[in-house]
């Protein structure tokens, strides 16, 4: 089951004050000023992360930054936005692995720096094992 609340914005300021990730948009029933004003709000956010979906191709001159607009799809329902959850919730996760990852490798270099720091020795098995990796590959 999917944590998803569906929020109506009632004006332009809602889009900033409910933190979303995804915005859909209906062009057609946009005036030019207002479709003025969320091109700008966009470009202002400047979130890769937040993206928006167009109900249909827009006919305003002023275009939306092509990092935050998915391409609308030929049939807009239910699956496809499970499928933009879905995919959304599993980009979330690898980002989150890779940060972990990322933040043991440092935190073991610490380590490292520490005991070069205070005149211990460092032998290439402790290295390698503080680095998960064989002898063989720190020996060379």
């Amino acid at each position: 089951m999917l944590n998803t609340a569906v929020c109506l914005a009632d004006g332009r300021t809602d889009i900033i004050a409910i933190p979303s990730f995804l915005v859909i948009v209906e062009p057609a029933s946009c005036s030019k000023d207002e479709w003025q004003e969320l091109c700008v709000l966009v470009h202002a956010l400047d979130d890769h992360d937040m993206k928006v979906l167009l109900a249909q191709p827009s006919q305003h001159r002023k275009k939306l930054p092509s990092y935050n607009v998915i391409k609308t799809p030929a049939r807009l329902d239910a699956t496809f936005l499970k499928f933009l959850m879905l995919s959304r919730r599993a980009k979330v996760a690898r980002q989150r692995a890779i940060h972990q990852k990322t933040e043991r490798r440092m935190l073991r270099l610490m380590y490292m720096l520490r005991q070069l720091e205070t005149y211990q020795p460092l032998r290439v098995q402790g290295v390698a094992q503080e680095l998960m990796a064989s002898d063989r590959c720190c020996a060379s």
